[in-house]
């Protein structure tokens, strides 16, 4: 827990208020992607396929590195 602490107060501020931000964006476009996985809808497996893709962790850096997340679920 100590550790946990110090790098928390290493890290400079903007970058945790980026990292906060970032996760309710991921947070945000991953619950609409599976908002469309509604099943017996004909695009079901489909949108499950493309949600299945990548995980939250790397929708997550793909957005905090300013680069787009979609090129993920192509």
């Amino acid at each position: 827990m100590d550790l946990l602490f110090l790098t928390l107060l290493t890290l400079p501020l903007p970058v945790l208020v980026w990292a906060l931000v970032v996760n309710q964006i991921t947070y945000r476009q991953r619950r609409r992607m599976l908002d469309r996985c509604v099943p017996g809808d004909t695009d079901f497996s489909i949108n499950m396929d493309r949600f299945s893709k990548a995980s939250y962790e790397q929708h997550f850096w793909r957005v905090f590195t300013f680069r787009s997340a979609s090129k993920l679920y192509d």
